[in-house]
């Protein structure tokens, strides 16, 4: 992980809902009470603070804001590239929001998107959550020093007792002495890396992380990269 990016970002603390002002006419509520975002605008690039969305008019990739005033009313047309918005199981089109946040004791997730992300610390692991089925990843997680000669010395489990969380995921302080774990979430996917804050005692070989992949029965997982792999539905690399 490069300091200079994790610095950055938001591992301290969540973000709240921005409460919005609601339309003075009925028929907007009468369309839009009953939408799970009702009463709030978006957490990101809303185009205005005083004004309401009219949540009956989302589509996948646009939104409209509407602010009122003593002189009429604007109408803010939103519009996206790609999705910014995805339909929940109650059929409702739902901001994509990538944001971590606390569920209970251990447990955190990015839920507010079409592949939720969560982070479990009680059973020390990732899981993404596709289509209803788990994919865990980072079970176990590891630093492993391999010497010059193929020699193998595992670091040994680490410590997920010290930890601050936020917005963009969770950095485990101290996970081995002057290391710290970070998880990093984006949409629908997470990323894992060590915080190497101090010379370890190494003076050759390299570093290897190590974990354990356990997906569905009968799934395989591939990556495309210099080394490449591709994993059973219980895998240790």
């Amino acid at each position: 992980a490069q300091p200079s990016r994790i610095n950055s970002l938001n591992f301290s603390s969540f973000s709240k809902a921005y409460q919005t002002k609601l339309s003075s006419e009925k028929e907007y509520a009468i369309k839009n009470s009953g939408h799970p975002d009702y009463g709030q605008l978006p957490s990101r690039n809303a185009p205005c603070s005083d004004c309401f969305e009219d949540l009956s008019q989302r589509t996948a990739d646009s939104r409209i804001f509407i602010k009122e005033s003593a002189q009429g009313k604007t109408t803010y047309n939103q519009f996206a590239a790609g999705a910014i918005n995805y339909l929940d199981g109650s059929n409702h089109w739902r901001e994509i929001n990538p944001d971590l946040r606390f569920i209970r004791q251990g447990k955190y997730m990015a839920d507010r998107q079409p592949v939720p992300v969560e982070i479990d610390l009680n059973n020390h692991c990732t899981i993404l959550h596709i289509n209803g089925e788990k994919y865990v990843f980072n079970k176990g997680i590891s630093l492993v020093h391999r010497a010059p000669n193929g020699v193998m010395t595992s670091l040994g489990a680490g410590d997920w007792s010290h930890f601050t969380a936020g917005d963009n995921g969770i950095k485990i302080n101290e996970f081995y002495p002057g290391i710290d774990l970070v998880f990093q979430v984006r949409e629908g996917t997470i990323e894992s890396g060590f915080l190497i804050k101090n010379k370890l005692s190494f003076t050759d070989g390299v570093l290897l992380l190590g974990m354990e992949i356990i997906s569905p029965e009968g799934s395989r997982i591939s990556a495309n990269n210099e080394a490449g792999f591709a994993a059973d539905a219980h895998t240790s690399f």
